[in-house]
């Protein structure tokens, strides 16, 4: 067996990026939940079968595979027509950061059980990377398939079995985007859930996960200002966000509810 690839070292954060919402450290709801993640790539990782999967290439058609593989000249290509652009391709499920919230001020849904949406700052980065990608898409369905994969191999299976679940996490589906550090990714992340509740994915947050969500994206930003933001510059912010159908709008008052609710937890 191989030698187990070590955990990227955090990157440093842009001049400019709102470090309330870049630091994972602040306010996190999800410590739990992350270090049940650490458990199960730690299980993954340490079964030979998943020898080598952080850097595995993804698989060709030829191999099995659902659509060209990542390409870094095809990469940089695509992400470099501008506003709007993005590349898909077959991807490896580990390049994503699993670690990595969009939103870690929310509790994550555990009882939710794809296409993986990932940020990069320039078209170039796509190019120079091939791990370590921040997913923009919903994190309930990538950790439900972690803790598949970790207890089939707690529980003995087969090398057929397991071979099946390297083959599934090797035809991951990528979307790339350009989407700035802090506050745009946290804008874009937002959205595609809302998105994905209106296709019907069960991803939709809870009146607690919205709690904390709004509770805490306002102390986030409380903390780089010399006054704290009123309930209705909150809700104001809010329309940034593309809420699904049935969600009930985020007003002054919603806000205010948000904030008091919090206090009390």
């Amino acid at each position: 067996m191989g030698k187990k690839p070590q955990e990227k070292k955090a990157k440093v954060s842009p001049a400019g990026a709102d470090l309330a919402l870049v630091d994972q450290s602040a306010g996190n709801e999800c410590t739990d939940h992350l270090c049940r993640i650490h458990e199960a790539l730690k299980t993954i990782r340490g079964h030979s079968v998943f020898d080598g999967i952080d850097g595995a290439r993804p698989l060709s058609i030829s191999q099995g595979g659902h659509q060209t593989p990542f390409d870094k000249k095809d990469a940089v290509s695509a992400l470099s027509k501008g506003e709007g652009a993005f590349y898909l391709c077959g991807g490896n499920f580990m390049w994503a950061d699993q670690i990595w919230l969009a939103n870690h001020r929310a509790p994550i849904n555990s009882g939710v059980l794809f296409h993986s949406h990932v940020a990069v700052e320039t078209a170039d980065e796509a190019g120079s990377e091939t791990r370590g990608f921040q997913r923009l898409s919903p994190p309930e369905p990538a950790h439900a398939l972690l803790f598949s994969v970790a207890e089939a191999v707690k529980k003995g299976a087969d090398a057929g079995v397991l071979k099946a679940w390297k083959h599934l996490l090797l035809t991951t589906s990528f979307r790339f985007e350009v989407v700035p550090v802090g506050e745009p990714r946290y804008w874009r992340a937002a959205n595609l859930r809302e998105e994905a509740v209106n296709k019907g994915l069960m991803v939709t947050m809870t009146i607690r996960q919205r709690i904390y969500d709004i509770a805490g994206f306002k102390a986030a930003k409380d903390a780089q200002r010399d006054s704290p933001l009123t309930a209705d510059q909150v809700a104001k912010m809010y329309e940034k966000l593309k809420l699904n159908a049935k969600a009930e709008p985020i007003t002054k008052s919603f806000v205010e509810c948000a904030v008091n609710v919090h206090k009390k937890l």
